[in-house]
């Protein structure tokens, strides 16, 4: 009985020393959450930002934009509109169990 309690001990006390090591090895393999937050915030809010900016500009009253500089603004925001997109459509499409189809895709 002696020896079983004492090889429990031993596998409880080598399981507790592992365990700092498993943290370590499992942290390479999955970014921290904040991070992934951090980055995806910053992915959606420099489109929005572009986007919120050049549509404020053309709606101001006190200046005069000539018709070159306002398709120039519309130019710009269509392609931060798609790039927008395409961020919303990878975090959907990472964001599945299987990483492989997204939720706007009819997965097959």
């Amino acid at each position: 009985m002696t020896q079983a309690l004492s090889f429990d001990s031993q596998r409880v006390e080598s399981a507790r020393q592992a365990e700092p090591h498993r943290r370590l090895r499992d942290s390479f393999h999955e970014p921290p959450t904040d991070e992934i937050l951090a980055a995806t915030a910053h992915e959606l809010r420099l489109p929005l930002s572009h986007i919120k900016g050049l549509v404020t500009s053309l709606r101001r009253t006190d200046v005069e934009w000539d018709d070159n500089t306002r398709r120039e603004f519309i130019e710009e925001i269509d392609l931060e509109t798609d790039r927008l997109a395409q961020v919303v459509e990878s975090l959907l499409t990472t964001s599945t169990p299987d990483g492989g189809c997204s939720v706007t895709e009819h997965c097959q």
